[in-house]
């Protein structure tokens, strides 16, 4: 079944499967989209811009949640990927991108396989927060949420742990967690490590 979203091209952000992302709204072509969005419940795909042209690319997408509205217009909102969809066509609305999509199957379930991947992740993850200067209690928030919800778990870790746009998108190509969380660790761990002078390498 042919379904419609907008699109928001946001140069280093993507609508990630679970994942809360905040936003804030003050252009007045992305006004309009928002405000069609939620009077309409048209789901919206932020994606970067080395997507397009956007077609034949499998995304996700969701109804934004709005958090705050500003006297002068500006929004607050916050988008989870709660549907997955294949780009059909892409089209101008009212100053703004909307597309023609097919929802497809949301990725296959977390399993056992990917249980030594997933500990990887989260071991990072943990690093990472421990690095940043917040406040201890929101720190173990965060640890905590990881633990409760695997796929948010895998999520969080290509949004944190991957910094270059062009890596980021090839994960939308993936068709299962553990083949998501196989090919995270493989672009954040190392390429090799050595043994010692007199050993071979150990390549990964």
């Amino acid at each position: 079944m042919i379904k419609k979203i907008y699109i928001f091209p946001l140069t280093s952000s993507m609508t990630l499967s679970h994942l809360p992302l905040p936003y804030h709204i003050f252009e007045s072509r992305y006004r309009k989209m928002l405000e069609a969005s939620l009077t309409k419940k048209v789901p919206i795909a932020v994606l970067p811009p080395s997507l397009q042209p956007f077609v034949g690319a499998q995304v996700f997408a969701g109804v934004p949640r709005l958090i705050h509205q500003h006297e002068d217009g500006r929004s607050d909102i916050v988008i989870s990927g709660d549907f997955r969809v294949k780009v059909l066509k892409v089209y101008e609305e009212d100053e703004y991108l909307a597309a023609d999509v097919e929802e497809i199957a949301l990725l296959r379930a977390v399993t056992q396989a990917s249980h030594a991947h997933r500990e990887l992740i989260r071991e990072a993850l943990e690093f990472w927060v421990d690095q940043q200067k917040i406040e201890r209690e929101q720190k173990k928030v965060f640890v905590d949420m990881l633990g409760q919800d695997e796929c948010l778990l895998l999520s969080y870790g290509l949004s944190l742990l991957v910094k270059s746009e062009l890596e980021k998108v090839v994960f939308l190509k993936c068709e299962s967690w553990d083949e998501w969380a196989k090919l995270l660790v493989k672009k954040i761990g190392p390429t090799e490590l050595s043994l010692g002078p007199y050993l071979t390498k150990l390549k990964f």
